[in-house]
């Protein structure tokens, strides 16, 4: 089977062999059945499919010499194919509505119209910034393919062509390149003083990873999400304030970082406190030995004197926050 489209034409060249030939007279053309039509013997005719519908089409052909003789019959068989292309285009992973990343890769699907297509040819496209009027040249390849760059909006027009030579009208759309990643910040709030060796905190400090998308200009595809680690643990979800609670003593490295929804990540940052968990140990001296009548009470002289001390006991890796102050009451008077 041939295809044709709309615009193909038909050229009849007839001639008439032999040493003593007549030569040709007329030529008989006949489109699917239809009566046949008397042609010269050298005939052109354009766009002779023009308004017919799209499939197979039979054209049968005879020919006649000036004395009637007849030629057989010739059949030709012709699939028209006189509908365009559609073009569909496909965006890759990641992305957000019509936010994507520079390494989304894009692509189109193009099916060719008609109920009996001949088939895709060709798709081209090409692309310009939306803040641009300058388009780069028609290209077919590569497929797929990554816009790549900075943040910005992006306009891809593209059609197709099939076999025939049917070609769709050009198409446009825009896509936004989210290139940039979000901003985090480990906040803390309740206890926690800054001392020369570091940030002292207690399990009931609390800490929360805050992040932002920033927009450059074309807009932000927006927070995914945030991770965090303690030490060298697996990254978990940071979706709400958290402690230290159920770690050791000691020093502790949090690690952070957030992405928005076309997958760019921030750089991992890092925290480093030490957990003090452990309360201070508080001691009663007298200047002179008491009496104690084994009850629990304890006998002194009106003059004697007494002091208060305290120390802060430290984890297996000699930190302690030290004891921020010490307070004493006589009787549940004030502190």
């Amino acid at each position: 089977s041939t295809w044709v489209n709309e615009a193909t034409g038909l050229s009849l060249e007839s001639s008439d062999p032999g040493l003593y030939a007549s030569g040709p007279s007329t030529v008989s053309v006949s489109i699917d059945g239809e009566a046949p039509v008397s042609v010269p013997a050298h005939y052109s005719m354009a766009s002779f499919l023009l308004g017919r519908s799209d499939g197979e089409h039979i054209v049968r052909i005879s020919a006649e010499d000036n004395v009637g003789n007849f030629a057989p019959e010739q059949r030709v068989t012709l699939i028209l194919d006189k509908s365009d292309p559609l073009t569909e285009f496909r965006l890759g992973a990641p992305v957000f509505g019509r936010f994507i990343s520079p390494t989304t890769p894009l692509d189109f699907y193009a099916v060719d119209g008609g109920s009996v297509p001949v088939g895709i040819l060709k798709t081209e496209y090409r692309t310009r910034r939306a803040s641009d009027a300058d388009w780069t040249v028609w290209r077919t390849e590569p497929r797929p393919f990554l816009l790549g760059g900075a943040d910005r909006e992006e306009v891809i027009e593209f059609y197709s062509t099939d076999k025939v030579f049917n070609t769709e009208t050009a198409r446009s759309t825009a896509v936004i390149v989210d290139a940039t990643p979000p901003i985090s910040e480990l906040a803390s709030t309740g206890p926690g003083i800054m001392a020369q060796t570091g940030l002292y905190v207690s399990t009931a400090t609390s800490f929360e990873v805050r992040a932002q998308d920033p927009d450059p200009g074309p807009g932000a595809s927006g927070l995914a999400g945030s991770s965090r680690a303690f030490d060298l643990g697996s990254f978990v979800p940071s979706i709400s304030a958290f402690s230290l609670a159920g770690l050791a003593d000691g020093g502790h490295t949090i690690r952070y970082f957030s992405a928005d929804r076309v997958e760019n990540a921030g750089i991992v940052l890092s925290s480093t406190v030490i957990l003090d968990s452990r309360p201070p140990t508080s001691l009663i001296s007298y200047a002179q030995t008491p009496y104690s009548d084994g009850s629990g009470r304890v006998f002194l002289r009106g003059l004697s004197q007494i002091s208060f001390s305290a120390y802060d006991p430290p984890a297996q890796d000699a930190t302690a926050s030290s004891v921020l102050d010490l307070r004493a009451s006589i009787d549940q008077g004030s502190v």
